[in-house]
């Protein structure tokens, strides 16, 4: 049974760029977003689409290492990410169906450099779908 989610943040993180040869690349002003949901369980997940056009998936712990009055800073797995500080109560979502939802909505697309085809769309989608956008 797939936990159900009590709350959904919305998460970002700097896009490491190899070889980054334009300011905007170097400062991380290019980034992934994903969400963080809060499972029934008492678990974190990250949801997230990536470039290989999937919805991934996995719990998470993180570390706290800011609070701000919108926004906290956290790391996980070592990478720091910004989330929203009071995120948004669902009702009616598991963690599963929020994965397989996030993925269906992009119809088996990822481009980058399509505003409608990236990690930012995905996770609007997705949080439409849920009434929290």
């Amino acid at each position: 049974q797939s936990p159900a989610i009590e709350r959904v943040f919305v998460a970002r993180r700097p896009l490491n760029i190899m070889n980054a040869d334009k300011w905007w690349q170097k400062k991380g002003i290019v980034a992934h977003s994903a969400l963080l949901l809060k499972g029934s369980d008492g678990q974190h997940y990250i949801l997230e689409y990536m470039s290989d056009a999937k919805a991934h998936l996995y719990v998470v712990r993180y570390q706290l290492l800011q609070s701000f009055p919108g926004f906290e800073i956290i790391k996980i797995n070592g990478i720091e990410w910004t989330k929203q500080k009071i995120g948004s109560a669902v009702q009616g979502w598991t963690v599963e169906r929020a994965r397989i939802t996030m993925e269906q909505s992009m119809q088996g697309k990822y481009n980058a450099l399509n505003k409608d085809q990236r990690c930012h769309s995905a996770q609007e989608l997705l949080r439409k779908q849920m009434g929290i956008f």
